[in-house]
């Protein structure tokens, strides 16, 4: 068995489901959950406090890019045999214009209880 974690765009999440169960796939958890991208633009700032070597406080700001995406995180346990075609399936169904917004991961699971 295999665990299949993807995050795609919500706007994609019902026709990917939709070709997930006409491949047979019979339970996906379908999560809504914030990506923290620090390659987009967008700015945060992080203030903290130091001492220094003069024995006083520093309290400095750093400033970094980072943006919140909204996606859609689903879940699945597949047999090994189906994995490759179910992951096709979320590539396939789930691209986007620029075909680089969804990410999969892929682990091995040993058992699964209940």
């Amino acid at each position: 068995m295999e665990k299949i974690e993807a995050l795609i765009h919500p706007f994609a999440s019902d026709q990917v489901c939709e070709e997930l169960v006409a491949l047979h796939v019979k339970q996906i958890i379908a999560t809504e959950v914030r990506e923290v991208d620090e390659k987009r633009n967008g700015s945060r700032v992080y203030s903290h406090t130091d001492w220094n070597e003069h024995g006083s406080w520093d309290r400095s700001q750093v400033w970094y890019d980072t943006i919140q995406m909204a996606k859609i995180k689903l879940e699945l346990i597949v047999p090994e045999s189906m994995a490759n075609r179910v992951v096709a399936t979320i590539i396939r169904a789930g691209k986007t214009s620029n075909g680089v917004d969804i990410k999969v991961f892929i682990s091995v699971v040993e058992r699964v209880i209940g």
